[in-house]
């Protein structure tokens, strides 16, 4: 869930949410997306990553600072309006163009790096397979159809302040069931599908001249000027059938025949197996998410500004990347933003001190 529509981090939209694709703005391609000159949100998190109406959920932002930057308080809002079909991307450009006005298109949330609030009442009617209500008079309303994944999604935006007149936006995963099918074709989707689960980073880990040092969240390492530091990032490795006893609830899998995975059911914070129904064959199959890696540097720069792993590449649970530190002595900051097909995100910063011998 992610990002501001018309600066250089608009590319990872189409992964996004692949979260991520989209805006109706136009992106700058002659700059660099991973270089983060002034502070940025990079990325929107919610936990759980998949939630029903009225469900309680927690927001959390990336928010990417720069060397000598002034703080920020992130702003939160949903926006409340469907997107007209003749618009791109994922959210109303009202909503956007609106975010600093009072006006009944958004919901504003609160302050803060992060939060708590409640997916809204009627979210899978507007934003869902649910028809909307007719007393609107809107003849042109119809029910959303769901992405390739089968998701639907609730739009948020976060602006640096309430003056942001171009706030980031990231999407919440909606759990709205699926409309059209008939009572076995129903039964059989709500027993294979799982809510999804946001992909976490299990390792994040630099080399420079052949020596590894593992880097946790916040963590800092010192190079010399113009080094090349080669980043590998990993996740989970996610069972790809069912068994029982492998600490997943996979699909197919119950709480009578596997209590000790489907109990309190547990999803993979990596690249999970999901159910999808096909309705043109009327079929359920299954299917493997794709990880997108978005790589963001103040300083420096990285060969690519994302890569990663597609849902029919083997069993591959990490990628890699090269930074090219800068010439100078000094502070830099390097953050990491892992995302699955599905919406989930997770993300990490580090630091690094530029510094000769």
């Amino acid at each position: 869930m992610n990002f501001r529509p018309n600066i250089r981090g608009t590319s990872l939209l189409g992964i996004l949410v692949g979260v991520s694709a989209l805006s109706g703005c136009i992106p700058e391609f002659d700059e660099d997306p991973s270089l983060v000159e002034t502070p940025r949100i990079l990325a929107v998190r919610a936990e759980p990553a998949e939630s029903e109406e009225h469900e309680n959920v927690t927001l959390t932002a990336l928010v990417a600072m720069p060397e000598g930057s002034a703080p920020l308080v992130p702003e939160w809002a949903f926006c409340r309006a469907s997107k007209p079909l003749t618009e791109l991307g994922p959210v109303a450009q009202a909503c956007i163009e609106q975010f600093s006005d009072e006006t009944e298109l958004l919901t504003f949330l609160g302050s803060g790096p992060s939060i708590g609030t409640t997916v809204p009442e009627g979210a899978c009617r507007v934003f869902g397979p649910i028809p909307p209500d007719s007393a609107s008079g809107d003849a042109s309303s119809r029910p959303v159809d769901p992405d390739d994944t089968g998701g639907f999604y609730q739009p948020v935006l976060v602006g640096t302040s309430l003056n942001d007149r171009t706030p980031a936006f990231g999407r919440l995963r909606l759990s709205c069931g699926l409309t059209g099918l008939s009572p076995d074709e129903s039964l059989k989707y709500r027993l294979g599908y799982r809510n999804n689960e946001n992909p976490a980073i299990d390792a994040l880990v630099a080399t420079v001249d052949g020596k590894r040092t593992e880097l946790a969240e916040g963590a800092s390492f010192t190079v010399e000027p113009g080094a090349q530091v080669s980043f590998e990032v990993s996740w989970s490795e996610c069972p790809r059938e069912a068994s029982c006893g492998d600490g997943v609830c996979s699909p197919g899998e119950e709480r009578v025949e596997c209590p000790e995975d489907c109990t309190e059911p547990r999803g993979c914070s990596g690249a999970e197996t999901y159910a999808v129904f096909d309705k043109q064959t009327r079929e359920l199959g299954l299917r493997r998410e794709g990880i997108s890696v978005a790589w963001y540097s103040d300083v420096g720069g990285f060969s690519v500004p994302e890569n990663g792993v597609a849902s029919n590449d083997p069993d591959t649970s990490s990628t890699t990347n090269t930074w090219t530190a800068p010439e100078s002595q000094r502070a830099a900051h390097v953050w990491v933003v892992v995302r699955d097909e599905r919406g989930g995100v997770g993300f990490r910063s580090v630091s690094s001190t530029i510094a000769g011998q």
